[in-house]
């Protein structure tokens, strides 16, 4: 649901052609593949939004990114569709969904690729129908080129067309597909308060841990289909340091604690981030869910027994608690990335996030964090 709400308000600039030829440039709504060929969500400046069917446009597009024009397909029986512009030329070569169609002379599909079973002198066998080899090396024959080795693909079908029509003396406006995943790396470094509570031989507040933590992630996007959401995963090194006072009574006696806890760890949160606007100047939020990894440990217990008399007795004690080694929790994060040089980002990031601690079982915790981090990196 959250990504949809997020798709839903994904607007660029772009334009319209109206079937009177009249161009209006405004917003239009950047769509998965399937709704793109679909209708057109377009916002006119001062105006709300409106939405086009095929049969109400002639065009329409994104400035410097994909451009869709209105036709009849022959296999919708003269029904109007959307189809994404791939190449222009002596032939004109058109994506709808997972379909792809040419015009040189007239409008031709390209049939999808289909098994088939067959008789041969070994029995039945299963082989690929590949028919629109054969109509594509019919129509570059001209050229002497052949279509033999070609897949069924967008980059593969737009490679030969564009190479087809430079032979025509037609240089192709070339625009770079985008790359169907693109990974991020970034580091980073913040400052991070956490708040450990503890129930367990009774409620205990701990003192505020506050420390320095740094760490590196990854980020995991598709721009083919909506660049502005992304997949995230980060590797944190945290170290914690906890400190309680308590004073309870026990018959005659007084017992002062002093409760020193040192926790290391390694902490990844996985989750999805969301752009609000181009990636080189955009705030952004981040939400998921974290585990750490405990990696290192030591609890310490000073306890200060007073009588009635005024005796005192200290003693020092090491453990005594359960461990629970991979904590889990919940994190929200609000940020700014902006672009400083070619591709490398840098950003500021405020998180909070809230889970389990160290002390507990893996069955039953007793033990809460909540943490605060301010965050500064590099993106790239």
């Amino acid at each position: 649901m959250f990504p949809k709400i997020l798709l839903s308000q994904d607007f660029r600039r772009g334009y319209i052609i109206k079937n009177n030829k009249d161009s209006i440039s405004g917003l239009v709504k950047y769509g998965a593949k399937k709704k793109n060929t679909a209708h057109c969500v377009f916002k006119e400046p001062g105006k709300g939004k409106t939405t086009f069917s095929p049969n109400d446009l002639i065009a329409y597009g994104f400035y410097g990114d994909k451009q869709y024009v209105s036709m009849e397909i022959p296999s919708m029986k003269g029904k109007k569709v959307f189809v994404k512009v791939l190449s222009k030329g002596p032939i004109n070569l058109y994506g709808y969904r997972d379909l792809f169609l040419v015009r040189k002379d007239s409008l031709m599909e390209l049939p999808l690729p289909k098994s088939k079973t067959v008789e041969t002198t070994s029995g039945m066998r299963t082989r690929q129908d590949n028919t629109y080899k054969g109509l594509l090396n019919f129509l570059v024959s001209d050229c002497r080129m052949a279509a033999d080795d070609i897949r069924y693909t967008e980059e593969d079908f737009t490679n030969l067309i564009n190479n087809y029509n430079r032979c025509k003396g037609v240089e192709p406006i070339y625009k770079k597909p985008r790359p169907i995943f693109k990974m991020n790396y970034s580091a980073f470094a913040g400052y991070n308060s956490s708040k450990m509570s503890m129930d367990m031989y009774g409620p205990v507040t701990f003192n505020p841990s506050k420390s320095i933590t740094g760490g590196i992630a990854l980020d995991l996007s598709s721009p083919r289909i909506f660049d502005k959401m992304f997949f995230t995963l980060e590797g944190w090194y945290v170290k914690n340091l906890y400190q309680s006072y308590t004073k309870t009574t026990k018959g005659s006696e007084v017992i002062h604690s002093d409760i020193l806890m040192d926790f290391t760890s390694i902490k990844m949160p996985v989750g999805l981030r969301y752009n609000f606007m181009k990636e080189n100047n955009t705030p952004y939020i981040k939400g998921g869910l974290t585990l750490s990894f405990l990696t290192q440990s030591s609890i310490k217990t000073i306890q200060e027994r007073e009588t009635q008399a005024g005796a005192v007795s200290t003693s020092e004690s090491y453990g005594g608690y359960d461990l629970q080694k991979k904590p889990k929790g919940f994190w929200l994060s609000i940020g700014y990335n902006r672009t400083i040089f070619r591709n490398l980002q840098m950003f500021t990031e405020i998180r909070y996030e809230q889970g389990e601690g160290f002390i507990g079982t893996p069955i039953q915790s007793f033990s809460q964090v909540k943490n605060y981090n301010f965050m500064l990196g590099f993106r790239f």
